[in-house]
């Protein structure tokens, strides 16, 4: 396991989490609210991105992201 990945994903899954709840509260406003929380919704999407684009550059860096288990990925 790597505890960079897993710091990553975390970080990945936390955005997430905020750009859904910012959508969720979208739904419930109108006027200069709306316009809030339309701003935060794509901060919120855009971090989300950034994460995303991190995590799979580690994991293409790093080769962290493979399911093989180690019995099996080093035999020939």
């Amino acid at each position: 396991m790597c505890e960079e990945r897993d710091k990553l994903l975390e970080l990945l899954l936390e955005a997430a989490k905020a750009h859904d709840a910012a959508l969720r509260a979208i739904r419930r406003c109108e006027g200069k609210e709306l316009e809030r929380l339309t701003a935060a919704s794509e901060s919120a999407r855009s971090n989300y991105n950034e994460c995303y684009a991190v995590l799979v550059a580690h994991e293409r860096y790093h080769g962290c992201n493979e399911e093989a288990p180690e019995s099996t990925a080093h035999e020939a």
